[in-house]
């Protein structure tokens, strides 16, 4: 037990590190919600949208609300009614997922250009720890390891030959 009030600093993959005493706070896990979002559109017309987000094990409030921004991403005119009960409802899946952890490419492996995330394609520095597949920082906080492609069908997508990326 500690004698002073922890100062937090959060780290590269989303960990927390205690100024004071070192001591560090893990990752916490992030469960899958299913959703089902109703709503409307100006016109009228009604509109039933399903998919599945992520969130931490926090208020369910808090996964609602991505469940609703996930659905207006897509469709921005969709109006939904939170005050009406049955527009929106989750599911929550019994086990954590757990986060993917990120480590920048070390100096004598630098690549120009840089190999592309796995779910954004936008070229980073990052990998997947232990799974040697590129994925970028911010898309390391919305996904999930599971989520992350073998390295074999990463390389395919890419063009990258697997014995050149075992490299």
């Amino acid at each position: 037990m500690s004698d002073h009030e922890h100062v937090w600093e959060t780290l590269e993959d989303g960990s927390k590190l205690c100024f004071e005493c070192d001591q560090r706070m893990p990752v916490p896990a992030l469960f899958k919600y299913s959703f089902t979002v109703k709503g409307s559109y100006p016109d009228g017309n009604k509109a039933t949208m399903y998919g599945h987000i992520y969130d931490e094990d926090g208020t369910p409030w808090s996964a609602f609300d991505k469940a609703v921004a996930a659905c207006q991403a897509l469709t921005p005119e969709l109006v939904v009614d939170r005050t009406k009960p049955g527009q929106v409802s989750l599911r929550k899946n019994k086990k954590p997922y757990p986060r993917i952890e990120v480590i920048h490419e070390p100096p004598e492996f630098k690549r120009d250009p840089q190999e592309k995330c796995c779910f954004c394609q936008q070229p980073t520095p990052y990998w997947v720890k232990g799974k040697d597949v590129a994925c970028c920082q911010a898309c390391a906080t919305t996904h999930v390891l599971a989520e992350v492609p073998a390295k074999a069908d990463w390389c395919a997508k890419n063009k990258v030959p697997h014995d050149a990326a075992n490299n």
